[in-house]
């Protein structure tokens, strides 16, 4: 099983097809929201910013991870905005692996990030991440609906 992990730094990545079904793949449950386009622009928008790191996943020469990850001076800590892997737990592995290399370059010693698919998959939440790091609970995200 080949495994790649690297970080997408020209905006010209998102004129390659098999990016843009990645990219696609990774945020599916928002096409609703937001169409390709939108999508894509938002990409190289994210890609051209330092304190912003995309990582793409490759298992077997086919895209299957995406990670986005945020730096601020607002933040405490970097940000994972974005986690997408539909390949092995190797895979996951080496995401989670490029991910906490990334935030320690930038001179950090953790990273945040939140589960929004609901408190009964914090179990599998916390497994995804543990190669970071043991997790602290630091408190939970609502979402308003405005009227």
């Amino acid at each position: 099983m080949d495994i790649n992990v690297i970080r997408l730094v020209h905006p010209d990545s998102f004129q390659l097809i098999d990016i843009q079904n990645l990219v696609h793949n990774a945020f599916e449950s928002i096409d609703d929201v937001i169409d390709t386009e939108q999508l894509m622009n938002s990409m190289v928008d994210f890609v051209l910013k330092d304190n912003i790191c995309i990582l793409a996943g490759q298992e077997d020469y086919k895209w299957k991870g995406l990670a986005i990850v945020t730096e601020s001076p607002l933040y405490r800590e970097p940000q994972v905005f974005h986690f997408y892997s539909s390949g092995s737990s190797k895979l996951r592995k080496a995401m989670i692996e490029s991910v906490v290399e990334w935030v320690k370059e930038q001179g950090y010693n953790g990273f945040w990030t939140s589960n929004i698919n609901g408190e009964e998959k914090d179990s599998a939440f916390k497994r995804l991440f543990k190669r970071a790091g043991t997790p602290q609970k630091m408190g939970t995200i609502f979402r308003f609906e405005v009227e």
